[in-house]
């Protein structure tokens, strides 16, 4: 399987939320990036996004998040970058 393709899903055994959160309660399926809360971390509040994937990586770098949080005081938008280009080195 490709990377631009859904994964398919028996709906029938899938809870209520399961069905909201992956589609199957129309007339198809939504195909979400199983990576989207990453990205509404990120535009939310950058140093979140940060924290949360340096405790996925076990915090070994913490400079990171205050690099993030530093960047983000200036206007936004260098946090929102410096969260972007965290979260392509990180795959």
């Amino acid at each position: 399987m490709s990377n631009n393709e859904c994964e398919t899903v028996n709906f029938a055994e899938q809870t209520l939320m399961d069905k909201i959160m992956y589609g199957g309660l129309g007339y198809g399926t939504i195909c979400l990036p199983k990576d989207l809360g990453d990205y509404f971390y990120m535009i939310a509040f950058p140093p979140l996004y940060a924290f949360i994937n340096q405790k996925r990586n076990g915090f070994k770098n913490i400079n990171k998040i205050i690099e993030c949080f530093i960047l983000t005081c200036f206007m936004y938008f260098p946090g929102l970058i410096y969260a972007m280009k965290m979260h392509v080195d990180s795959k």
